[in-house]
């Protein structure tokens, strides 16, 4: 019968497709949470969670930009993510007007804490090499889960040294959660240099040790001192 061919034949195919890496390289490897392609990821947002307030919606813009900026590969930034841009919810603006489609640039001084904190997150990644490595090896030795699993929690750590990061040790956690959560960290004195409202690589508040506790809907990188 035609329709078992075609479903032997997608059976072949997805098990040809799992055999082989997607991507073999981080250069290899576009990161992102929004493009010029259907929402922009406040429209997104805002139709997922119709209930979610200003505050909450900033909160987690500015946690889609941790993820993009800190994670290995190449990060893809939409024009205007940085400032909240929205399309009215248009979700297929091709051949919309400009009235859709044009950055509203009053935006930014509505949304500058946004702004200011994706500014800050791209100068983090340019200013510490740890978050971009080069090759695939070194991701594979330079980065590890260092912590307890957690529902709603990624976090990892990376080696900084084998690429000449002045932090040697981080650890990044992102707290998907709406609600405030407990992390053990491994063994070692720590400094809070990001969390969920600010970037600072002076550090932020006093050193830590055995525990943190991260904000709803936020990043938290650590530094080992």
């Amino acid at each position: 019968m035609p329709e078992q061919f075609i479903i032997r034949t997608l059976i072949l195919l997805i098990s040809i497709r799992l055999s082989f890496h997607w991507a073999t390289e981080p250069d290899q490897c576009i990161n992102y949470v929004s493009c010029h392609d259907n929402y922009t990821l406040w429209d997104k947002l805002k139709q997922s969670l119709p209930k979610a307030g200003d505050e909450e919606l900033r909160r987690r813009m500015k946690l889609a930009g941790a993820l993009v900026l800190t994670s290995q590969g190449v990060p893809l930034l939409h024009a205007g993510v940085d400032f909240c841009r929205s399309k009215n919810g248009n979700g297929n603006s091709y051949k919309s007007p400009d009235s859709v489609n044009q950055i509203d640039w009053d935006r930014k001084n509505t949304y500058i804490d946004v702004f200011e904190y994706f500014r800050k997150l791209i100068a983090l990644r340019k200013n510490h090499p740890a978050l971009h490595f080069p090759k695939a090896e070194q991701i594979r030795r330079g980065l590890n889960f260092c912590t307890s699993y957690q529902i709603g929690v990624v976090s990892y750590c990376i080696d900084g040294k084998p690429v000449g990061d002045n932090w040697n040790k981080m650890i990044l956690i992102f707290n998907g959660n709406e609600k405030e959560v407990e992390i053990d960290l491994p063994e070692g004195n720590y400094r809070i240099m990001a969390n969920g409202v600010d970037i600072n690589e002076e550090g932020i508040g006093e050193a830590l040790k055995d525990k943190v506790l991260v904000e709803p809907l936020s990043m938290s990188l650590l530094v080992a001192v």
